[in-house]
């Protein structure tokens, strides 16, 4: 199973497509988003985050939205143990 990037890089690549196709520069995107451009930068340094709120309006107001996708998750995995009773394993989240 593939491990989902962290929702910053995708901002991070968004932003440089923003900056490099449209030539917005980092305070057009603050003052578009109403974002400062101190808390987008903690956020792209991976130093801050955003709720699910913020960074909905951030999309939006940038021409963009989210979206989920089902994936498959594996079933737990059952293990021995030492042998006696038998543990239940499930996949990192």
């Amino acid at each position: 199973m593939e491990i989902p990037q962290d929702y910053r890089d995708t901002l991070q690549q968004l932003l440089d497509d923003l900056r490099l196709k449209q030539g917005m520069t980092l305070s057009q995107i603050s003052k578009r988003s109403g974002m400062s451009e101190q808390m987008i930068m903690g956020v792209l340094r991976k130093e801050r985050n955003l709720s699910a709120r913020s960074l909905t309006r951030l999309l939006n107001r940038m021409g963009y939205s989210i979206s989920f996708e089902k994936i498959e998750i594996p079933p737990p995995i059952q293990v021995g143990g030492n042998g006696l009773v038998p543990e239940i394993i499930s996949p990192a989240s």
